[in-house]
């Protein structure tokens, strides 16, 4: 594969320095953000990987994330875009004419005394590459709000480097026991670094045959995972 390293212009940096803490920095323009997860309640770093994941109108996963609010409605090609324009209750009789569209997503990060809140929202569309609004309140001595617009793939690319540097510096046990009880989905991983290196490929699926089920290149797989960012 002919994968290609980028400026996604901005940086998330990730630091299970262990007993069950993670400092997460979030660089972007001028801010520089920085959080702090506790192990003991809400959610952890690897939260934001599936948000990522579930937010992917194509991820294809069978079902549905109870986390994420999605928009179940008629989609119309408007302007060479496919746009909800109107919303229905899903129904049995017509399942062909209903789309289901990610919409919304929320996490939380505790810091024990304080915390951080992250609210991630897009157009109900099914475009594949679109605009991600990011609004992200810190509750510490006093209250602040940023709120973020950035494209959804660059913001892939800045989670999927530091997730694979993590992975590298700590390994996957490592970091699991740094964290007291986090673990990085790979097959997130592997989704969301696809979108961010525009290797979809990765993901295609092979019918084996004899009801054998169906299979993806591990190699290619393996090789999109040790891809330095």
């Amino acid at each position: 594969m002919n994968l290609q390293k980028r400026n996604c212009g901005m940086e998330v940096k990730l630091v299970p320095y262990g007993a069950g803490w993670t400092d997460v920095y979030f660089n972007i323009g001028d801010d520089k953000l920085y959080f702090i997860i506790t192990s003991v309640w809400s959610d952890q770093f690897s939260k934001l990987l599936e948000v990522l994941y579930y937010l992917h109108p194509d991820q294809n996963d069978p079902k549905r994330n109870d986390d994420i609010d999605y928009w179940d409605g008629v989609c119309e090609l408007i302007k060479g875009h496919y746009k909800v324009t109107k919303i229905v209750e899903r129904c049995e009789e017509c399942p062909a004419t209903i789309v289901s569209i990610p919409h919304k997503a929320e996490l939380h990060w505790d810091e024990e005394g304080s915390s951080s809140h992250w609210v991630f929202t897009r157009e109900p569309t099914e475009d594949t590459d679109f605009t991600l609004q990011i609004d992200i309140c810190i509750h510490r001595d006093e209250e602040k709000h940023y709120s973020y617009q950035v494209q959804y793939k660059d913001f892939c690319y800045a989670v999927a480097k530091t997730c694979t540097e993590v992975l590298k510096s700590h390994g996957i046990y490592g970091y699991h026991h740094s964290t007291y009880e986090d673990d990085l989905n790979l097959r997130h991983l592997l989704f969301v670094k696809a979108v961010a290196l525009d290797c979809l490929e990765t993901r295609k699926l092979t019918d084996n045959g004899d009801g054998l089920g169906e299979s993806t290149s591990f190699e290619k797989e393996l090789e999109l995972l040790l891809f330095d960012m």
